[in-house]
């Protein structure tokens, strides 16, 4: 307990230094500690200058706003950049996952319906996020649906063929899983 005394002392200490420049109070006026700020380190927002515009047109005079817009022009390829790649990822570790609840429930478990339950739950949100962050003609969302299922589709035959469990079956999955890849 004598470490947090000692922390709090130097912190009022450290509050009753602060000079007009660093509080934003003027000389003389009594500081008053909130509790969101307990050490009385913010300073008042009456000499702020990013606080002083109250027109729209204003604002967009401030020195920030300024750079901020000047910056936005070079991040924009940046931003498709990473979206595109975020599309990607996102559907990628969603056919991982279905993957593995293929090989783990069908196989292992011996489960088939949960399996196919859980593929097809993922490929229902892939579907939907592609249908989200591609803005497509009607054809070529018809073409890019049908890419996204296809492999999973064809995992789905290849892992209920294996659980199965017949020699023909089993060399049938053994056909099919390459295919699906």
């Amino acid at each position: 307990q004598s470490s947090a005394a000692a922390v709090e002392a130097a912190a009022d200490a450290a509050a009753a230094e602060m000079s007009e420049s660093q509080t934003g109070l003027p000389e003389g006026s009594e500081q008053t500690t909130m509790a969101t700020d307990p050490w009385g380190l913010e300073r008042w927002s009456h000499n702020v200058y990013e606080l002083g515009c109250d027109i729209g047109s204003d604002v967009a005079k401030l020195r920030h706003i300024k750079l901020m817009r000047q910056a936005a022009v070079y991040w924009q390829t940046y931003d498709a950049f990473s979206r595109v790649s975020m599309s990607i990822g996102v559907n990628q570790l969603m056919l991982a996952i279905s993957y593995y609840i293929l090989g783990y429930a069908c196989i292992e478990v011996r489960a088939p319906m949960a399996g196919f339950g859980g593929v097809l739950i993922l490929m229902g949100g892939a579907l939907i996020l592609a249908y989200i962050d591609l803005t497509l003609p009607p054809v070529q969302r018809r073409l890019i649906f049908s890419l996204l299922l296809i492999g999973p589709i064809i995992s789905c035959l290849a892992a209920w063929n294996a659980a199965r469990g017949t020699d023909l079956s089993k060399r049938v999955a053994e056909c099919l899983a390459p295919v699906a890849f």
